[in-house]
């Protein structure tokens, strides 16, 4: 199992400072970034990562959108990616608030036409609807899924 691990883990686009899940990370006076297993009951921890974060940023109010948007790009990283991912918090001062995901999977994320017969496949419609602007770029071996929001607090519909 152990061979299995190493492996993986030198497939993913992480950098070699943050190896494994683990605590925050600074990098920077506004970016901060922690490493999470693959586990759904990890979003319980992507939520408080994103609120102690935002908290730590003076931006309380951004708090709901910024964790629903974090949690969707996980629960993708879980589901599609099946390998551990690493959010990202930006601050832009004093305009935005980046959130990204780097995970294994080279596939880039798709917006999918509503449906009411399917079960899931609405997460990037959320990101869309709260996002100033979002989108992804290959890293490494998989990619980075990224989503602005604005500071002001106010939710903006793209389109």
């Amino acid at each position: 199992m152990h061979a299995v691990n190493t492996r993986l883990r030198n497939r993913l686009p992480f950098r070699p400072e943050i190896p494994r899940p683990g605590p925050l990370r600074w990098r920077g006076p506004e970016r901060v970034e922690r490493v999470f297993d693959r586990r759904v009951d990890v979003l319980v921890e992507v939520r408080a990562f994103v609120d102690r974060t935002l908290t730590e940023w003076s931006l309380t109010a951004l708090v709901p959108d910024v964790e629903l948007v974090a949690v969707e790009l996980a629960t993708n990283a879980i589901r599609h990616a099946h390998s551990p991912f690493t959010l990202g918090l930006v601050h832009h001062r004093p305009t935005r608030v980046r959130v990204e995901v780097a995970d294994g999977s080279d596939r880039p994320p798709a917006c999918l036409p509503p449906d009411p017969n399917r079960l899931g496949g609405r997460g990037i419609q959320i990101v869309d609807s709260l996002a100033r602007n979002w989108g992804s770029y290959p890293e490494g071996l998989g990619k980075v899924v990224w989503a602005e929001l604005e500071v002001s607090g106010l939710r903006l519909v793209a389109g």
